[in-house]
């Protein structure tokens, strides 16, 4: 056999399910260093750790009820609270419905919320997102399908990132998208840190319960395996994209997820700084609302080229220096402990 056939028919349906994967494991970093943050918080904070953790339960929740329905199972009852969440089939139901249904639970709260996130995003945005030809070179291979993946996550990406840098934060759609990513962010996953028994579960916890749940039924990861395979040979003779496309969108909630914690990151750590500088806690906060509206009130008269993301950066400087003004003014920070001998 041809060793360019042997690498279409074994590797290339593997390709794009890697890159999957990779980036929900820097989804999974992410919220992990997230509740690091959140725990070095928590004696401080406590009203903020329990309202990140109420939307973690509730994203969990949620995506358990959609489980359950989506699988004809019915949700019989459900348990919320800060601590504390519970899904309950109406029909007690046993086999490939049941572990399909725990699907959602382990991997919904991932994949779910930032989903909604991205059809608001493709509805708000003006361009559209192009695909890569199936006719590309070696398109089917294990090289050509991550080729393809990566052009699709590197548009998605640059007209994310693009939208964001451009972001007219006096619109009311634009400044609900950037509020939605900082509300995922933060309730991407429970943090569990108030409850002193839950402070062990972390990504390692999460990562034993998938492999227990896949290892618990492997005849059915053998047939998903299966299905995947062929799924993928069927766009082979069809000479579509839609197989990688599909693992692409995957791959666009990952991004999604991984911008939302970095934003939630950014205002978690200017809610530290507030904590260290004791009465001017709200400093950069001010700093951030009047330098962004003093600039849009300059360029209403004053017509400049890309004012909108030159505003973001002036806003973005102004907190950065109020940022070093109180780590070296109210801190000590920046100073010697002792004086220097001449």
């Amino acid at each position: 056999m041809d060793v360019s056939v042997f690498d279409i028919i074994v590797f290339g349906p593997l390709a794009a399910v890697c890159g999957v994967v990779l980036f929900w494991f820097i989804q999974l970093l992410g919220i992990e260093s997230e509740k690091y943050l959140l725990n070095k918080m928590a004696e401080s904070h406590v009203a903020l750790v329990r309202f990140t953790n109420f939307i973690g339960l509730l994203f969990q929740t949620v995506c358990h009820v959609f489980g359950f329905s989506l699988t004809r199972q019915g949700v019989g009852e459900f348990q919320l609270s800060v601590h504390y969440a519970k899904v309950s089939p109406r029909k007690q139901k046993k086999g490939l419905k049941v572990w399909l249904g725990n699907w959602f639970l382990f991997w919904g709260p991932f994949f779910l919320p930032p989903l909604v996130l991205v059809l608001y995003f493709l509805l708000i945005v003006e361009e559209s997102i192009s695909v890569p030809s199936a006719e590309a070179v070696g398109f089917f291979s294990f090289g050509g399908q991550l080729i393809a993946f990566g052009e699709l996550l590197y548009a998605y990406a640059s007209e994310l990132l693009g939208f964001l840098g451009s972001v007219d934060l006096f619109n009311p759609l634009h400044l609900g998208f950037v509020l939605a990513l900082v509300f995922l962010g933060l309730g991407m996953r429970p943090s569990y840190i108030v409850d002193e028994k839950h402070k062990k579960i972390d990504m390692v916890h999460d990562l034993e319960n998938i492999w227990n749940h896949i290892r618990g039924e492997p005849l059915y990861v053998f047939g998903l395996i299966v299905l995947l395979f062929a799924s993928f040979y069927v766009a082979l003779l069809a000479k579509s994209p839609l197989y990688v496309m599909v693992f692409a969108y995957l791959g666009w909630l990952s991004i999604t997820g991984i911008v939302a914690i970095i934003l939630a990151e950014l205002v978690l750590l200017l809610i530290s700084l507030g904590d260290r500088v004791g009465r001017l806690r709200f400093l950069s906060w001010i700093v951030l609302i009047v330098s962004y509206l003093c600039c849009r009130i300059i360029f209403f008269f004053v017509s400049v080229q890309n004012d909108l993301t030159v505003s973001l950066l002036v806003m973005l400087a102004s907190v950065g220096l109020s940022v070093l003004f109180l780590e070296g003014s109210l801190t000590n920070r920046f100073k010697s402990q002792k004086k220097l001998k001449h």
